[in-house]
């Protein structure tokens, strides 16, 4: 099956595999490590001069962005539900570029970052604890 754009807005015209199955594949097969990696790559070729902390602001303006079109989509002005949505997801692969870029900037693993912290959220249960999530 041919894709159509509408099953997988993730890719650029210039990007997409060709294919929805395609389109699938590469997306499940997305490698953390691999892509903190590439990012490291070409931060340091085409910011080799930046202060460690640069990404860290970058992240926070995308951030920024996110919210600007969430709550636009949320007001229903200044674009359609589709528009909002592609911002939405331009911000928070930003925001993954620059963490990664901010983790490689400190030494630190950006996968192994989430892993330990989803390691100990993944077990609270807010529902049954409401007060600290784990047992009050």
């Amino acid at each position: 099956m041919e894709c159509d754009k509408s099953n997988c807005q993730e890719f650029s015209d210039a990007e997409c595999p060709g294919t929805v199955g395609q389109c699938i594949m590469e997306l499940a097969s997305f490698d953390l490590v691999q892509f903190q990696k590439e990012v490291s790559a070409w931060a340091d070729h085409n910011f080799p001069n930046n202060a460690k902390h640069i990404p860290l602001l970058g992240a926070l303006e995308e951030l920024g962005e996110l919210a600007h079109a969430h709550i636009k989509l949320e007001q229903n002005i200044r674009g359609t539900p589709s528009d909002h949505t592609m911002k939405k997801k331009d911000a928070l692969g930003d925001i993954l570029i620059y963490l990664a870029h901010y983790c490689h900037n400190h030494q630190l693993s950006l996968g192994e970052c989430a892993h330990i912290a989803w390691r100990e959220v993944k077990d609270r249960d807010w529902v049954k604890f409401p007060f600290n999530g784990k047992n009050r």
